[in-house]
């Protein structure tokens, strides 16, 4: 039986410069089973990129030097990360914002403020072979009920 130290956890980056927002946000994730690491700089999202190896992205639109648009269209063009799955965080809405964030290569845009359990919902969709986090269901009650004849 393995125990939790020896347990692979999916690594997630979270790369807000709100530290307060970030922190929320992981510790959802760490709740739901998630590693996490945090930054709030684009430059410092690469490198730990490079150097974690993480399964998945959730990046704010607006970083402080670059746009969160032009990590993700970044991270795309390189085949090692075609395929991790991306959510991008932000306070617009409209649909050109959602419609550049998905043409740059995000799969998810979910805007500011959410309810934390947002994100672990999108991520166990967009990466469902990593088990630490399943959605959320309610437990369905068995509604046992006899018919009897209505004559």
């Amino acid at each position: 039986m393995p125990t939790e130290s020896s347990t692979v956890r999916p690594l997630v980056l979270v790369a807000d410069p709100d530290v307060e927002y970030a922190a929320l946000i992981a510790r959802q994730l760490e709740w739901a089973g998630y590693g996490v690491i945090t930054t709030g700089t684009d430059a410092e999202a690469l490198a730990l990129i490079e150097e974690k190896r993480p399964d998945a992205l959730i990046v704010e639109a607006k970083l402080p030097t670059h746009s969160g648009y032009e990590l993700v269209r970044e991270l795309r063009d390189q085949p090692q990360h075609r395929l991790m799955p991306i959510i991008m965080i932000g306070h617009r809405a409209g649909k050109l914002d959602r419609d550049f964030a998905f043409t740059v290569g995000a799969d998810e845009y979910v805007k500011k403020p959410f309810p934390c359990a947002t994100i672990v919902a999108r991520l166990a969709l967009l990466a469902p072979a990593q088990p630490a986090a399943s959605p959320i269901t309610r437990p369905r009650r068995r509604i046992s009920r006899t018919l009897e004849p209505a004559f």
